[in-house]
Formats: C-alpha cells, structure tokens, sequence
C-alpha cells in the first residue's frame, strides 16, 4: 500500500470532522440577528442542546457522537437513536434531531430501509467532477503503451474536466487502488491495475 492510500488515521478523522463542524456551523449557527429563510433553522445559537455555548451544537453533537463513535458509511436507526440517546446535555429527543440532520443532507436514506447513510450538503457536484477527473486520469494512463505512466508526466498533464488538480485524481486513483504506485529510478511509476 502506497502513502497515497485511504485510511481511517486519526489525523484525517480530525480533519474531516473539522470540515464537517464549520461547515455545520457556517450554514446554521450564525448570530442570532441573523435570519435564517429555512423554517428548522432558528434564530438561536443552538436549537438542540441546552448548553447555548456556541461550540456546543448540532456539529458537535455530529461530530463527536455520532461519527466519532460509528466508522462505516451507513449506521441503522436504532444505533443512531442509541447514540443519541447517550448525548450529553442533548435537549431534543433523537427522533427530531435525525429529522433535522435529513432535513440539512447530513443522514440520507433509501426508501424502506432502516439504514441512513452520512452525507454533506450539496456534495454532488464534487462527487461528479471528482469521479469525471479519474476517469480522465485513468484514460490518460490507458493511452500509453505500456498503460503506465511516471507519477510527473501525470501530474504535468492539465486535466479538462476537473479544477481538482492533477496530483488530488493521482492520490485518488492510487488510494482507490486503480493503479499500482511503483518505484524506479526515474521516479515513481504509476501502472494499471
């Protein structure tokens, strides 16, 4: 496995539950002479617990509850509603802060299913350029010859359907393991796998 790979390391948990809490509180948790247009968010600093400290939130609750106690994709509505339940200071019953984290796009569900899977708000459209910007890479390798390429011709290629960047679809397409990362004395070789 190549230092490009998709980990659970602490470091990168802290930094995507960073994300997720300002991006939380960004959208939901201004000052209160703020007006929000959406009838769930208030005109308070947090409608869910009863601490009104703005550090303590619906991120925090997010963050610190549920996805630092659950590491799958998915998590099933009695285990969200346990986690819930064993939140400190949570004023809310569990059942209306999952109708607010659907309402806000952070829990998707599937029609008849009890599974509710972590989302980000308007997440598609980087969804879509990220998977257009691999593909493109991964088209860039599959014309070469040998369906290989050195790890700097990659990276000086301009990539037309993402403004991700070049290196950003490398590490994707190594930590997905659609290629093999290979070291040789010209430099790194990434091959088809």
């Amino acid at each position: 496995m190549s230092n490009y790979s998709c980990t659970n390391q602490p470091l990168e948990n802290k930094f995507l539950l960073q994300k997720i809490k300002s991006q939380v509180n960004s959208q939901f948790f201004t000052p209160s002479s703020h007006t929000h247009t959406h009838p769930a968010h208030t005109s308070y600093t947090s409608p869910l617990l009863k601490d009104t400290n703005p550090a303590c939130c619906l991120s925090e609750v997010f963050c610190s509850q549920i996805l630092a106690n659950h590491l799958q994709p998915t998590i099933s509505l009695s285990r969200l509603t346990a986690i819930l339940a064993q939140a400190p200071n949570l004023f809310l019953p569990p059942t209306k802060v999952i109708a607010m984290l659907k309402t806000w796009g952070f829990l998707t569900t599937r029609p008849s299913s009890e599974l509710f899977s972590f989302s980000l708000p308007n997440i598609g459209p980087i969804i879509a350029m990220v998977l257009r910007g691999r593909k493109e890479a991964l088209s860039f390798i599959r014309r070469k010859k040998f369906k290989d390429v050195l790890e700097k011709d990659l990276l000086k290629h301009k990539l037309k359907t993402s403004t991700l960047g070049s290196k950003f679809h490398m590490q994707d397409i190594v930590g997905a393991e659609l290629v093999r990362l290979v070291k040789t004395p010209t430099g790194n070789l990434l091959q088809l796998i």
